[in-house]
């Protein structure tokens, strides 16, 4: 399945290096609770998602994965969302330009860097 990660150059090297394997996933905002997952999406736009406000320019480069479709570390983010975050979390995570969130996924795992044939 072809999906998509939006990154600063800041952190090119760093992912070149050892590929995606860090993100933040807010499951409670009071209490400052997460997860980590790498953030993915289906979306070609950078636009709602919300990588504004950053000190680096998230929206700066599109990086396309290949991530198995039937690997259950992947998740379409609204079903997780579902069984994961309450409603006031999710609706917090949505209005912080997160309007594109039908696109989004959560991979629970590491995604290697390509390698040169």
């Amino acid at each position: 399945m072809k999906l998509y990660h939006y990154t600063s150059a800041a952190h090119l090297r760093g992912i070149h290096k050892h590929g995606l394997t860090v993100g933040d996933v807010i499951t409670n905002f009071e209490r400052f609770e997460g997860k980590i997952a790498v953030w993915l999406t289906e979306s070609t736009s950078p636009e709602g998602h919300g990588l504004s406000g950053s000190v680096v320019d998230k929206k700066e480069f599109r990086l396309t994965v290949e991530v198995d479709a039937e690997d259950d570390r992947l998740w379409r983010y609204g079903n997780w969302a579902d069984e994961n975050l309450d409603i006031m979390t999710q609706m917090r995570i949505h209005m912080a330009d997160g309007w594109n969130c039908c696109s989004w996924y959560l991979f629970f795992g590491w995604v290697p860097p390509a390698r040169d044939p």
